[in-house]
């Protein structure tokens, strides 16, 4: 019997729960205070035209390695709850198909759901005993510019972090040998995230295999594969896995992808730790669930396995996902048109803006998706990479701009290697409409592009816009945390909804 896997990223209350069907256990979400902080892209790079194109020009200067920093304000997270529904979602009891609008007959074949049950925020529930199939929360964290959870690996278990990642598909950790730890005179933050001694584990196992990744934010990866047992929480375990301990690398903590095998860092392909979930019996379908929360919410999820109908709004539509070169690569589908909605102009023309001059009015209604000024903007149904690995998002240049034309003239700042924007269309009730492909509408709040960097010598807030340029479209965590998304990689469908904030769980296995 499988059941589902959750890897919940919760408030610090603790709590366990095991019941027909899955398993919840301790998580946190921890987020930052404002401060300065930096922004990773841990989208691997695999052409070197790519690297010498992209990293030290639009990149580099944005994120990790580059010593850019941003004060950032979590006022500017907070989300107006008028833009969402919060009603009971219907159709959800026991069923051989959970009314998924599907684009083919195998999506709603592929389904099976076994029974829904709520999962129970009382920390005195119970434990398992005893190894099997289940669902579970993992511990995991939000640093408010990413996602991570934690691991047991090897025997006795060394706890380690790892960061939740839809861009890429291997799981690798930092070893205890890497000189940039800080045990070990380095900088990263090794002791509070946590390292890999392959040296204290009884089941380790070496591979002949070499690891090496750089991603899109200058940071690298270099170690060797190897085996070993892997617990996301007590009982609920894989044994012999294959993961990668990193014994250079200047990043603070390893990464968990969950992607297609065909991007492993690897020629000699292997089953990745999503496929061996299912080849283990943990659970029943290579699938998970994706639910990242609101900003500055506590909790948010990665539910394996299953589908938690409490977590999202309206209609769950199924898209095919876009193969490259007839092959499943990345998590990516289409993109057909961004619109937006003004309905605050709160200092919209009491504040000047960047150079001097008052803020033109712009519409405020839902565009039509067309490409025209001050409508919506066609992007032609580009594939679109759903990345939890990156903090914000990108689209071509021409994108770009044309969407930031919706308030006027579009203007690119050098220093910041990003494109200006007035502060207030971050306000409440301010959204982007996203449609994909042509069939699913998902509104995200404009204050989740709006980042702002200081003010200028007059004393006017500046602020940069959250999209950015890039030679490989991705809709990072600032468009992800409005969506509750089901990544089914052995149907190759994502289906997609509006997410709901509450702290409710309705559970559905699906098999």
């Amino acid at each position: 019997m499988q059941i589902q896997i959750l890897v919940l990223l919760l408030s610090s209350t603790v709590f366990a729960y095991i019941g027909d069907g899955f398993i919840s256990v301790p998580v946190n979400k921890v987020k930052s205070s404002s401060g300065l902080v930096h922004f990773p892209n841990r989208l691997p790079i695999f052409k070197k035209d790519i690297v010498d194109k992209q990293v030290g020009k639009i990149f580099t200067p944005f994120f990790g390695n580059s010593g850019f920093e941003l004060n950032l304000s979590l006022e500017k997270g907070k989300i107006s709850q008028s833009l969402h529904s919060f009603g009971d979602n219907t159709g959800c009891g026991e069923s051989s198909g959970f009314g998924i609008k599907t684009k083919s007959a195998k999506f709603s074949a592929s389904f099976n759901l076994r029974r829904e049950e709520p999962v129970s925020n009382d920390t005195s529930s119970s434990s398992s005993n005893g190894q099997g199939t289940g669902a579970f929360f993992l511990d995991a964290h939000n640093e408010q510019i990413l996602y991570y959870t934690t691991l047991s690996i090897g025997n006795p278990g060394q706890e380690l972090s790892v960061m939740i990642d839809t861009g890429s598909s291997d799981l690798w950790v930092v070893g205890t040998q890497n000189p940039n730890c800080d045990f070990n005179g380095g900088s990263s933050e090794c002791s509070k995230y946590g390292s890999f001694d392959k040296l204290k584990s009884s089941t380790f196992t070496p591979k002949d295999d070499v690891f090496e990744l750089n991603y899109f934010d200058g940071s690298i990866a270099e170690g060797l594969y190897c085996y070993d047992d892997i617990e996301f929480v007590k009982d609920f375990a894989l044994t012999n896995a294959t993961f990668a301990v990193v014994e250079n690398t200047t990043s603070n903590m390893g990464v968990f992808g969950v992607g297609y095998p065909e991007i492993e860092a690897t020629p000699n392909k292997y089953t990745n730790t999503l496929f061996l979930m299912k080849e283990q019996n943990l659970i029943a379908r290579a699938a998970f669930s994706l639910y990242l929360d609101e900003a500055n919410a506590e909790q948010g999820y990665v539910l394996f396995g299953g589908v938690d109908y409490a977590k999202f709004s309206g209609e769950l539509v199924a898209i095919d996902i876009v193969q490259d070169d007839g092959k499943y690569t990345y998590l990516q589908i289409p993109l057909s048109h961004v619109a937006a909605s003004l309905n605050n102009y709160t200092d919209a023309y009491s504040t000047p803006s960047v150079d001097g001059t008052n803020v033109p009015k712009v519409g405020a209604a839902i565009y039509n998706g067309t490409d025209s000024f001050n409508g919506g903007i066609d992007l032609g149904n580009q594939a679109v990479l759903l990345d939890s690995g990156t903090t914000y998002s990108y689209l071509p240049q021409q994108q770009v701009e044309s969407i930031l034309g919706l308030f006027g003239n579009v203007t690119y700042n050098d220093d910041l290697k990003a494109y200006n924007v007035p502060c207030w269309i971050g306000n409440p009730s301010n959204y982007f409409q996203f449609n994909f492909n042509q069939e699913k509408d998902i509104n995200v709040p404009i204050s989740e592009f709006v980042i702002e960097v200081g003010v200028n010598s007059a004393g006017v807030p500046q602020c940069v816009f959250g999209i950015l340029p890039g030679s490989m479209s991705i809709l990072g965590d600032n468009v992800m945390r409005s969506v509750y998304a089901i990544f089914d990689l052995d149907a190759n469908v994502i289906s997609i909804a509006q997410a709901a904030y509450n702290n409710e769980h309705r559970v559905v296995t699906l098999e």
